[in-house]
């Protein structure tokens, strides 16, 4: 940087063709580096194009200029130089400079996002930097990435010229920074962008049960800066799980861990098990739950890692370094486990090319839900518009004077509580009826997800087959003894493996009345439709029992503390009156002389006219 005493105050620079002037203590934008308003500072400007440099950026020159030392002086503007004409970069709209002496902390390569110094290649009218050695780097101008198997992405160059507006590829989907001034690897038909360093970074994909797209581990999560999509509270810790293709983020225990370890802690192998493990739960009055790694208490609601053979339980905090080491991929492929049983497998370097590969060609062989809807969305209207009707009629005529919320008012009463509990649920009513109109049927359809597979003679989303593939092994098919289409079974078969999905994703602590509600009318409707799901009927009763269970427990526990409270507060109220009644009891043995005349004479005169006494009338 120029010194104090060596400024000129006239310059020429090869950023700007008109002679810049010095200036002094002035807040503004330097048009090569764009830092900003907020510092005064000594700069260079040109008046006329209202062009700034700041006392660094004034340095700065083409690489071609063959002279020992900068020009500094106004004589100079009369030496002209041979103009350069640049190179062409393929992604970039305007040919790029060579220039020499950058400053090393002001203007960043637009490949790897690093301070330029010295020499770099530049586009000062669109602020598009490189270094020498990224100019010259190979790159490939489509990518297929495992975190985005939908489609591929292509090298683009989002660089926007002096003018800040946002746009879909403002964000890089895996660091969660700006990407509106750097190369990017976006998608053309959705949001999905990514730096090019964020592209080679992240290597290893989990594939999970839980979620259709694949996740990954990351361990530089900003703290409280995201919100889990399984229990909602914050991610205060660095660690957890995201999806780059959605809005999916998962704390370290609600996302897939390694289903078993090997720990320093302990000999036998660690299986990943809910907390309380068998043991502690038949232990009824036991209420505190032990580490065995550390001998100290543990919180028993996270999952832990435990050996049945030795009954040896170990919080996931003492085998931390264990797990993360297997998240990130240092034990190549490896199977994992979330608290609900769903599995997933972290996908090492070998097998990665290979599942790539395999997704693009299904995509090119598969065909999406939403098309086979679109194409048959009326008839399937009418088909099962006669199933709601059908089971909205017989509802309707069972109890034609039914009050949905008696049940809440009969606690008093268990049973009677419990009838009209069970005729709330067969009621039904607050419950959506999907398929009203052609659009929702068209919605829904969208909605589970475009990518499918083929389990038996049907077509589910990838995330629903494991369920689907489940019930056909055990139950045969289901819908076999319908008389729908095959496109309206379809749709119904979907239907029910989204619910026992909802099902799985939800403990039956969490479950709300309207949630019930939604899966109980899912599982009548099926009925109607003559599908044989008795069995998962016979299921969701007893989830019904424990929800009423709870319910009751639940006003029950509230009822008896509204109770004490008025207790409480009567006995307060008891005492004080007590207080004061005995206060005016002691009262009378302390009255004064004057006190004890006024009720002599009470005592005397109360029957008596006032008058009594004051005149004699009568003789």
């Amino acid at each position: 940087m120029l010194s104090v005493t060596k400024r000129p105050n006239r310059i020429i620079s090869s950023l700007h063709p008109h002679p810049l002037t010095l200036q002094q203590g002035k807040a503004f934008c330097c048009h090569a580096c764009l830092m900003g308003y907020s510092v005064v500072r000594d700069g260079y400007c040109c008046k006329d194009c209202r062009f700034n440099l700041d006392l660094k950026c004034a340095n700065i020159r083409l690489a071609s200029y063959e002279l020992t030392k900068v020009r500094l002086t106004i004589e100079e503007e009369e030496e002209e130089e041979e103009e350069e004409e640049g190179v062409e970069y393929f992604s970039h709209r305007h040919p790029l400079q060579l220039y020499k002496k950058i400053p090393n902390d002001r203007i960043k390569c637009c490949l790897c996002r690093t301070y330029c110094s010295d020499h770099a290649y530049c586009c000062f009218e669109c602020s598009f930097f490189l270094h020498p050695s990224c100019f010259t780097r190979k790159l490939p101008r489509e990518i297929c990435y495992p975190f985005h198997p939908v489609h591929s992405l292509t090298l683009q160059d989002k660089v926007v010229a002096k003018k800040w507006w946002r746009n879909r590829y403002d964000i890089c989907n895996a660091c969660g920074k700006d990407s509106i001034r750097y190369l990017i690897y976006a998608c053309d038909q959705c949001s999905f962008c990514l730096h090019i360093d964020c592209s080679d970074e992240i290597t290893h994909a989990i594939k999970f049960e839980g979620h259709p797209h694949l996740i990954f581990f990351r361990d530089n999560i900003e703290k409280k800066k995201l919100k889990c999509s399984s229990c909602k509270s914050h991610i205060c810790e660095s660690y957890g799980f995201t999806c780059l293709y959605c809005d999916l983020n998962l704390h370290l225990t609600c996302g897939p861990l390694p289903y078993t370890i090997t720990h320093k802690c302990h000999i036998n192998p660690l299986v990943l098990t809910n907390s309380p493990v068998q043991e502690e739960e038949e232990e009824e009055e036991r209420n505190k739950f032990c580490c065995n790694a550390c001998d100290e208490e543990r919180d028993p609601q996270l999952p832990v890692y435990y050996s049945a053979k030795s009954r040896f339980v170990a919080e996931i905090k003492c085998v931390f370094s264990k797990v993360i080491s297997l998240l990130k991929g240092e034990y190549e492929d490896v199977e994992l486990c979330n608290v609900l049983g769903l599995s997933g497998k972290l996908i090492g370097r070998n097998t990665e090319k290979e599942m790539l590969q395999n997704i693009f060609e299904q995509l090119k062989l598969k065909s999406t839900l939403s098309r086979f809807f679109e194409s048959s969305s009326q008839d399937v209207i009418k088909e099962l518009s006669c199933v709601f009707m059908a089971m909205k009629t017989l509802t309707t005529e069972e109890d034609d004077h039914y009050e949905e919320s008696r049940y809440l008012e009969d606690l008093l009463l268990p049973d009677m509580a419990y009838t009209q509990f069970m005729k709330f649920l067969d009621r039904g009513r607050g419950i959506h009826e999907p398929l009203e109109t052609l659009e929702e049927v068209v919605n829904v359809g969208a909605y589970m997800v475009s990518q499918v597979v083929n389990v038996g003679d049907y077509m589910v989303p990838m995330r629903l087959a494991p369920i689907l593939k489940h019930l056909l092994s055990k139950h045969k098919d289901i819908s076999a003894k319908s008389t729908l289409s095959p496109i309206a079974k379809l749709y119904l078969i979907n239907i029910l493996c989204e619910c026992i999905y909802s099902m799985t994703n939800t403990r039956v602590v969490d479950i709300t009345k309207d949630l019930l509600l939604k899966w109980w009318t899912i599982f009548k409707m099926l009925q109607f439709a003559t599908f044989e799901i008795q069995f998962a009927f016979d299921h969701l009763k007893r989830v019904a029992h424990a929800y009423f269970g709870l319910y009751v427990k639940k006003q029950v526990d509230n009822a008896l503390d509204n109770i004490d409270r008025d207790l409480a507060k009567l006995h307060k109220d008891t005492e004080a009156l007590e207080k004061k009644r005995g206060y005016i009891k002691s009262g009378k043995s302390t009255k004064s002389n004057i006190i004890e005349e006024c009720l002599r004479e009470a005592s005397v005169m109360k029957h008596s006219r006032a008058s009594s006494g004051l005149l004699r009338i009568l003789p």
